[in-house]
């Protein structure tokens, strides 16, 4: 997922300000259900613990109102490759905290005044966060790319749709929400084609096995 003008901006600028001392927000937190269906006319964003990125959803439930503030706020894999967030730190305020180093493509220490961006708490969490969940992004392989959202397009569908790719950490295919233009070949029209094109062993199982334990539900 390549990082947007839109979450530099954020992470330079708009969290900038004050000190942030809380490890985790709660909204990162919750075992909430992406909702994807066409059209959606109201797109909201919630983290996914276990992939560690921020998805869409359609239903209006999302804890996010952009997916910026979603990866700044949990730390997502797209915080990794960004700059660490400017904080203007009064004496005594900095704490210690754990960073990725996108040169030496390892987790450092150093010194902060806030838990935002590439400011980890732990050094665990940074690695599972910049080491683990990210490995597979840098295989130039169609099913072990992380999905991107793309751009939006003018036509013909103004406000994308829904698509699947494969998590190649679970085996399975998940939903997610296309904008229309750009974008990797993560990217399959159909659970079905993701899941014929990816799956490495056995049968292609049935769509209702395999979107039983996603997390990803798709309204019809």
């Amino acid at each position: 997922m390549k990082i947007s003008v839109h979450v530099r901006c954020l992470l330079l600028l708009g969290l900038s300000a004050g000190v942030t001392f809380s490890e985790y927000d709660r909204r990162c937190l919750t075992a909430q259900k992406a909702v994807n269906y066409w059209p959606c006319f109201q797109s909201t964003w919630h983290f996914n613990k276990s992939s560690r990125t921020c998805e869409g959803t359609c239903d209006g439930k999302g804890l996010f109102m952009s997916p910026d503030e979603c990866d700044g706020l949990c730390r997502s894999v797209a915080v990794c490759d960004a700059p660490r967030p400017l904080s203007s730190c009064s004496k005594g305020t900095t704490r210690t905290v754990f960073y990725y180093d996108p040169k030496t493509r390892e987790c450092r220490r150093g010194q902060q005044c806030t838990y935002l961006g590439n400011n980890f708490p732990t050094m665990t969490e940074c690695q599972e966060t910049c080491i683990k969940r990210r490995q597979f992004r840098l295989i130039r392989n169609r099913c072990r790319v992380y999905p991107d959202h793309g751009r939006y397009c003018l036509l013909p569908n103004r406000h994308g749709s829904a698509r699947f790719y494969y998590d190649p950490y679970h085996g399975r295919c998940y939903g997610f929400w296309y904008y229309g233009c750009g974008g990797n070949r993560n990217n399959f029209a159909t659970i079905q084609h993701c899941l014929q094109r990816c799956a490495r062993r056995g049968k292609v199982p049935a769509v209702d096995d395999v979107e039983a334990g996603t997390g990803v539900v798709f309204s019809k």
